[in-house]
């Protein structure tokens, strides 16, 4: 388990074949999956979509050290979400410089993006942030925001970041269904906040 807590701990979460999983816990039948899945939970870890019998093994699951779903307080809507996000300057932990534009309206569109800046390397960075899950709409919405922003800054590097206050399948399985440039170039984060202590932090999803 110490090499899952290494990489979740490095890079948020990490996913793998549940082939490879079964084979890391020297076992070979899909019987053995929910045990498996005992076991992660035992250690503090999570898997999504949970281990089961019924599991493709050539399928992928998603682990992680917070229980997939809700990680933690959600803001009352957006709008609240929005201005923590400026006022507490969260934009800080994506590599942004600077306060990025919010709502931004690009050339010749109907949409507004809910953040718009640049990071330390000079890349153009997108950012739509749903309260909740998003869906799988928000993948679509952020492809669309980089096309404008390529239209008016052509030649420029554009990182596209969705950040959720859950786990949504659909999101995981619009990322399936790229190609891996594109996975490269679009990140997926879930926010775990803290009414309490008044702190945020971004959990990455990877997904294979």
């Amino acid at each position: 388990m110490n090499s899952y807590k290494a990489i979740i701990k490095k890079n948020g979460s990490t996913s793998k074949k549940i082939r490879s999983i079964l084979k890391e816990f020297g076992r070979n039948r899909k019987k053995y999956l929910p045990d498996i899945n005992k076991i992660f939970n035992l250690f503090g870890l999570y898997t999504y979509p949970q281990l089961t019998e019924e599991d493709d093994l050539d399928e992928s699951s998603t682990i992680s050290d917070l229980p997939l779903g809700n990680r933690g307080d959600l803001f009352t809507d957006e709008m609240e979400f929005h201005k923590f996000f400026n006022e507490q300057k969260a934009y800080e932990q994506f590599g942004l410089t600077k306060a990025p534009d919010h709502e931004y309206k690009p050339d010749h569109a109907r949409d507004e993006i809910d953040f718009f800046g640049e990071d330390k390397q000079g890349r153009k960075v997108v950012i739509e942030l749903k309260n909740t899950d998003g869906q799988k709409h928000v993948v679509e919405q952020v492809l669309r925001y980089k096309g404008y922003i390529k239209r008016k800054f052509p030649g420029s590097k554009i990182r596209g970041i969705i950040i959720t206050g859950e786990f949504d399948p659909d999101i995981a399985f619009a990322f399936k269904g790229m190609e891996e440039e594109q996975r490269r170039n679009i990140e997926w984060y879930i926010y775990k906040y803290s009414s309490e202590t008044g702190k945020i932090h971004f959990v990455r999803m990877l997904i294979k």
